[in-house]
């Protein structure tokens, strides 16, 4: 104690609980057991009220921000309230990101890291769905290499990138949901992408 707990369905900071003493937690994982829920158990980590999210696309980070929760918080994630800014990760904490995210069998992920007080870098969750305050804050443009990444697999006759293609759409088959910020994300100009996205749209959806 203190430890993590994680809904396998959660997101935004939603189902993320701290426990903080034996019988707190007794209480919390009986009422999990009960519903049978599956939950993930993690040593917490005191990084300071502040974590990392890194955009993975293609097996490669293409954009990273450091997040920052508010005031008596312990989740940084910005729909929780928290602050972020633009960062460039170092080429270990990069690696970390892209390994962590195959691990997981993803090409497109959006992978949380967080450093300690010595400074060790460690991943702590792993997203095929991920939202776009990142684009937003940090002023990069995370959608086009997306979708040129599934242009180039479409092309290729490759229908097993489900990660992408919930990434760009907004729907995860895990989770099996989906959202309506997929298309306002697009900023490329290249006349070829809204074909490439309807095609996509069609093939998978």
């Amino acid at each position: 104690m203190p430890a993590m707990a994680k809904s396998l369905t959660g997101s935004q900071g939603k189902g993320v609980y701290l426990l903080t003493d034996p019988q707190q937690t007794n209480i919390f994982l009986e009422n999990f057991y009960s519903r049978k829920e599956k939950i993930l158990l993690q040593k917490f980590i005191d990084g300071n009220s502040k974590d990392i999210r890194a955009i993975i696309v293609d097996g490669e980070v293409v954009a990273a921000m450091e997040r920052t929760a508010k005031p008596g918080e312990v989740r940084a994630n910005i729909s929780r309230g928290g602050t972020g800014k633009k960062i460039e990760l170092t080429d270990p904490d990069k690696d970390i990101a892209v390994r962590a995210a195959r691990a997981c069998g993803l090409e497109v992920a959006g992978v949380d890291l967080m450093k300690d007080s010595h400074g060790t870098t460690y991943c702590i969750e792993v997203n095929g769905n991920y939202g776009y305050e990142l684009e937003k804050i940090t002023g990069i443009d995370i959608s086009t290499p997306l979708i040129k990444f599934c242009e180039k697999n479409y092309k290729k006759g490759n229908k097993a990138n489900l990660d992408s293609t919930s990434a760009l759409f907004g729907f995860s088959p895990i989770v099996g949901y989906k959202s309506k910020t997929f298309i306002q994300s697009v900023q490329s100009k290249d006349e070829n992408f809204v074909e490439t996205i309807n095609r996509i749209q069609n093939e998978y959806l």
